[in-house]
């Protein structure tokens, strides 16, 4: 829900804002001051909405407590900081209020257009024996359709012509036995990022309760994907107010070259399998994008634009994925995203790839600490990279994290300073 509508939801705090001051003071243009205190809101919303996520299906009561609870949250610790800074006389307490009031409407209202929005399919998968049981079952909304497919069939017509047309309101349910770790990977990637939910539910009649099944990709303890979300909230906050004018500056002189757009988008798999968009600096010419199979950078790769390999020796071409980590798409720590070609080839022939989704992709990982970054031509490089990656998500603590991030720029500039030696 977070990627989707973040602008809307954004937009309707900041509206009521406006609002709220419009009835509190009849006027409509609000001081600075009080455009600081909405900037500040909206941050604080955005780590209240990675930390406590809403429940998918939820129920309009369950909605709206949720959404109160975590704008109370966010007048709490504003109303702290601002007496702490002694400012609390600079804002109007009615204005507050009424702010506080048309927001949560506006919230509530938003959540509710979305929850109901399109029926979808439910695409149940099962051993050909239960396919007569699945196909008794019943739409669990109005207008879905029921779907039974083998696994076999299943991932046949999602490598066929009409697995792209699969929709955001589709949902696909594997019912009984867990699918083998080499069939959990051929269905992830299968997928190629389309956005559909994956569920395992190991009773048929748990299949249309999003509470009683859970992801096929077995996602993080709650705990500790809360306190990893809110440290890269705030650390991905401060790398990013700290690299602010050198990414200017680097977009400028990218900018300058005027041979194609200054950031390089390209679609990655993320947390449980799931698409996003990952951005980066542009470091190759603005041909090389369109490249289906995307094959990996190497030394002397004639794509590569001359500051663009400079960017890429020190790394920096990776900054705008800050934005990536504020956005929940990624964390600061964790395996690397690969392209889909390279998932598709790595994943059909590593059975366990498929658990590198088990965590979101980060900028920096145990692998590249450990010299593994940048070009892997053989498949027992991706091996190692692969156990490095699934080492780090049985072990992780934010202290593992610290370690790797504090060991990050070591690595990056000794393997610049050995790479210009070269």
């Amino acid at each position: 829900m977070f990627r989707d509508s973040l602008a809307m939801r954004s937009l309707v705090i900041g509206v009521c804002a406006v609002v709220a001051y419009a009835i509190r003071h009849h006027d409509l243009l609000m001081p600075a001051s009080y455009w600081l205190a909405v900037l500040l809101a909206l941050w604080l919303n955005l780590v209240c909405e990675q930390c406590l996520p809403l429940r998918r299906r939820a129920s309009p009561t369950i909605l709206g407590g949720a959404i109160l609870g975590r704008l109370l949250l966010v007048a709490l610790v504003m109303t702290a900081l601002a007496y702490g800074a002694k400012l609390s006389d600079s804002y109007s307490r009615l204005w507050s209020a009424y702010w506080l009031a048309a927001s949560w409407l506006g919230l509530l209202v938003l959540a509710l257009s979305e929850s109901t929005r399109g029926g979808g399919r439910l695409i149940l998968v099962g051993d050909a024996v239960e396919l007569g049981t699945l196909g008794q079952r019943q739409p669990v909304a109005p207008g879905q359709q029921v779907v039974c497919l083998t696994l076999p069939q299943v991932l046949d017509w999602l490598n066929g012509p009409d697995g792209d047309k699969l929709a955001p309101g589709d949902e696909i349910v594997v019912v009984g036995r867990v699918p083998e770790p080499a069939d959990r990977t051929a269905l992830v990637l299968a997928l190629h990022g389309n956005p559909v939910a994956l569920r395992y539910c190991p009773d048929l009649f748990c299949a249309d309760d999003a509470l009683a099944s859970v992801p096929l990709v077995p996602r993080p303890n709650p705990l500790d994907d809360f306190a990893k979300r809110l440290s890269d909230l705030l650390l991905g906050s401060l790398a990013l107010a700290l690299c602010a004018i050198p990414m200017l500056a680097i977009a400028a002189v990218i900018a300058l070259d005027r041979s194609g757009p200054v950031l390089f988008r390209q679609q990655r798999l993320g947390l449980g399998g799931a698409a996003f968009t990952i951005y980066k600096f542009r470091t190759m010419v603005a041909a090389a994008a369109g490249q289906a199979e995307a094959p990996q950078a190497q030394g002397g790769d004639a794509r590569i634009t001359r500051f663009g390999a400079f960017l890429r020796r020190w790394g920096l071409d990776e900054l705008p994925q800050l934005f990536n980590v504020l956005t929940g798409d990624m964390s600061l720590v964790g395996p690397r995203p690969h392209a889909f070609p390279h998932d598709m080839a790595w994943g059909s022939q590593l059975p366990h790839y498929v658990q590198r989704f088990r965590m979101r992709p980060g900028i920096t990982g145990l692998a590249q600490v450990r010299g593994w970054r940048g070009y892997a031509g053989t498949l027992e490089a991706i091996r190692a990279r692969l156990e490095l990656d699934l080492d780090y998500i049985r072990r992780w603590s934010l202290l593992l994290d610290l370690r790797i991030l504090l060991a990050t720029l070591p690595a990056l500039a000794q393997g610049a300073l050995s790479e210009k030696r070269d």
